[in-house]
């Protein structure tokens, strides 16, 4: 059980969290790495998630040009196969509602910022966010919180009063990090459950920057 309160603005997390696209993402980089006969598993993507978009092979492909060859691979195949990636059921009403009572709502997300505005353009959830905020911003990418330090001087707010929505430890670990509130999206807690606990704060206890309880 997690406790929110004195909440001003909603961050969220992408892949996996509003859009089902894990099997996409490790199809990506198997093809990013193909010409150079190197396999890719789900262990390696845990190891690339945290990285930014210059170090993302470092370790698998030595050559810096070779490196590049495949970053450009990565970006095509997104570019070209984006448009398979479907959204997670209750992702378009979970952030309707919060856009419905003026609050602001962003992407942070490990991806780069151009695929993942691609992506959220062909699903039309693009205008739902004030800012998609992805590795190529930052200096670092997640577990670091500098994506939430990023949207705080945006909106000109403190992060402790955001809620970071995601579905892996290194958004908690982030949220922590920032002194943000983290709520973990999983098996036992899904966007349903978010959306029905978010109405039933707005519509009967108020704002959630009056309330507090817990989902």
């Amino acid at each position: 059980m997690f406790k929110i309160k004195n909440v001003k603005a909603f961050i969220f997390d992408l892949d996996g969290t509003l859009i089902d696209s894990n099997s996409h993402v490790l199809k990506t980089f198997q093809y990013a790495v193909e010409p150079f006969d190197i396999t890719l598993e789900e262990e390696d993507l845990e190891k690339i998630r945290s990285r930014t978009t210059e170090t993302l092979f470092d370790g698998y492909i030595s050559s810096k040009l070779d490196q590049k060859i495949a970053i450009d691979r990565l970006v095509d195949f997104n570019k070209n196969q984006g448009h398979l990636i479907k959204s997670i059921v209750g992702s378009i009403e979970l952030v309707g509602i919060l856009k419905k009572w003026g609050y602001p709502i962003s992407i942070w997300t490990g991806r780069d910022t151009p695929s993942a505005t691609s992506i959220l353009q062909n699903l039309e959830l693009l205008p739902f966010f004030d800012h998609v905020v992805g590795n190529c911003l930052v200096k670092n990418n997640k577990p670091s919180p500098d994506g939430l330090f990023y949207l705080a001087e945006k909106y000109q707010m403190n992060p402790e009063s955001f809620v970071v929505i995601g579905d892996h430890d290194h958004d908690l670990q982030g949220a922590q990090s920032a002194g943000s509130q983290g709520v973990l999206v999983d098996q036992k807690r899904s966007l349903g459950d978010i959306h029905e606990f978010i109405v039933e704060y707005i519509t009967i206890g108020g704002r959630l920057n009056t309330a507090q309880s817990s989902i």
